[in-house]
């Protein structure tokens, strides 16, 4: 008995001790004298250290305040919550390519990478599988469609450079569309015979833009007529969320088993027909935003071989004000028709096939490339089932690439050469960091990760420093005032924000720490 009252006491003391620091309230204890004065300097020491620790603290806080320290660590933020791709270097294409990229680059304030992406969509869809590299010379027959994804803000022109990459694209709708008339001027309505509906199937077939719109049986159908091409999307989220209808659930897989360009591919319709494909080529030339694709691309598609497949681009971010007016004027149809003729030339598109083979040179370049690219996983040992389904299509979309890049570096020749895989690397490089930095820091983060992330940025953009009643106003979060507390108190508690105490804690300053 006396011994739990005994331990009752030292508790009270140490209670005591813990809200007064008092050697006189320790004495009051029946506790004995030499007990109370080891438990009270105990507690001093405590509190010593402390302060030691605040003093520490706001002699810190002084010297992380100064303006050329916050604009310091801001822009160390900024960078670290931004993309890792600088602007595209268009200079290891084939000079054709490069001028015709850049000439659009002038007239749009778009980052250089998206237009790439879609020029080389486009004429992956103007050669479809009349191009491939022989299973001699790789594991597989291996054809030029490309998946690509551009990811960045609102206001980046992602659109139009969607659009006037895919230039050459709509001259073949408006040549479609001239010859159209020019077939119906030949045949007069009372003679439009079988021949008329051939001559005006094959001059449709020529489209080479598929419906982004469409179920997937519709876009069976099309395939079994000889169709083939791009699907361009300027919303890659809104188009995800139309694959996960539920009446269209099925189009997914099918887009997935397509990508390989099978030879032959047979389904059944809901009527009881069946449809026969022969080479279905599909190449995807999408871009979108990072707020899209997060609410949009669920934990099962980050690991699946549907995502995977897309050779993902994530430009830079362009904060300037854009040019009230073009500074340059696009040249109309010289860069295009020069493209077209290269394409249309005898060797590559006017016989069956063009069987692409390797060069030498271009073997041991390709090798040493592969190493390269392997060594990515290294970075992911804890996590690298989310990182292999893209590193291992990062290799063969170098000879996707290179097919696409080679008739203009010589429209002749059979073989892939080095400088066509020097230019496809160019843009796989791209590709390896922005995939890296989405899987990592914006589809591999936790949401509260991702909150601390939007206060840090957004007191970034604001110098480093801003009050507390501006950062609650912000909109940045959306769970209210103890969202913001929550993460504030993250921040302070992990030394990625200091404090300033105003009169009222509205007026409290949250800044940058070193």
């Amino acid at each position: 008995m006396e011994s739990e009252n005994q331990d009752k006491k030292l508790k009270v003391v140490l209670e005591t001790e813990k809200i007064h620091g008092s050697l006189e309230k320790a004495i009051l204890s029946d506790l004995d004298l030499e007990q109370a004065q080891y438990f009270a300097n105990a507690n001093q020491k405590k509190e010593y250290e402390e302060k030691e620790r605040f003093e520490q603290k706001q002699d810190n806080n002084s010297e992380s305040y100064k303006p050329e320290v916050l604009k310091k660590i801001s822009e160390d933020v900024l960078k670290e919550c931004s993309t890792p791709c600088e602007s595209f270097d268009t200079s290891k294409l084939p000079k054709i390519l490069s001028e015709y990229i850049d000439e659009i680059a002038k007239s749009t304030d778009a980052e250089k990478i998206i237009i790439t992406q879609s020029v080389l969509c486009t004429i992956s869809a103007y050669l479809k599988h009349k191009v491939y590299l022989s299973e001699d010379e790789y594991f597989q027959r291996l054809y030029p469609n490309i998946w690509c994804l551009s990811i960045t803000d609102s206001g980046q022109y992602k659109t139009t450079a969607l659009d006037k990459g895919s230039r050459i694209a709509f001259e073949v709708l408006e040549d479609i569309k001239r010859k159209e008339e020019e077939i119906l001027k030949k045949y007069p309505i009372n003679k439009r015979d079988d021949e008329y509906q051939n001559e005006i199937s094959n001059n449709e077939k020529r489209n080479i833009l598929l419906p982004n719109r469409v179920t997937a049986e519709a876009l069976l159908g099309k395939l079994s007529q000889g169709f083939g091409g791009m699907i361009k999307t300027s919303e890659f989220g809104d188009w995800l969320k139309m694959l996960d209808q539920n009446y269209n659930k099925t189009l997914k897989p099918l887009l997935t088993d397509l990508f390989d360009v099978p030879p032959y591919y047979q389904y059944s319709t809901k009527t009881g027909g069946n449809l026969k494909i022969e080479y279905p080529f599909i190449t995807i030339n999408s871009v979108s935003t990072v707020d899209w694709i997060k609410e949009e691309i669920k934990d099962t598609d980050i690991t699946s071989g549907f995502f995977a497949r897309f050779l993902i681009f994530l430009p830079p971010i362009k904060e300037k004000i854009p040019p009230a007016l073009p500074e340059h004027q696009i040249k109309n149809y010289t860069d295009t028709k020069e493209i077209k003729q290269i394409l249309d030339s005898s060797s590559i598109t006017k016989i069956n096939n063009k069987i692409y083979r390797l060069s030498e040179d271009a073997k041991k370049l390709f090798k040493k490339i592969h190493e390269k690219i392997y060594e990515e996983i290294k970075e992911y040992e804890e996590s690298k089932k989310i990182i292999i389904p893209y590193v291992k299509r990062w290799s063969p979309y170098l000879f996707k690439i290179s097919m696409l890049i080679q008739p203009f570096i010589d429209k002749d020749t059979d073989f892939i050469s080095e400088d066509a895989i020097i230019g496809s690397t160019s843009i796989i490089q791209q590709a390896i960091a922005s995939t890296k930095f989405l899987l990592k820091e914006e589809l591999g983060i936790s949401d509260h990760q991702k909150k601390c992330q939007k206060l840090l940025k957004y007191i970034a953009t604001r110098g480093g420093k801003i009050e507390r009643y501006k950062l609650l106003a912000s909109k940045q979060l959306g769970g209210g005032k103890k969202d913001y507390d929550y993460i504030i108190e993250s921040l302070i508690e992990t030394n990625r924000i200091g404090t300033i105490k105003g009169n009222e804690q509205k007026n409290d300053v949250y800044f940058l720490y070193k």
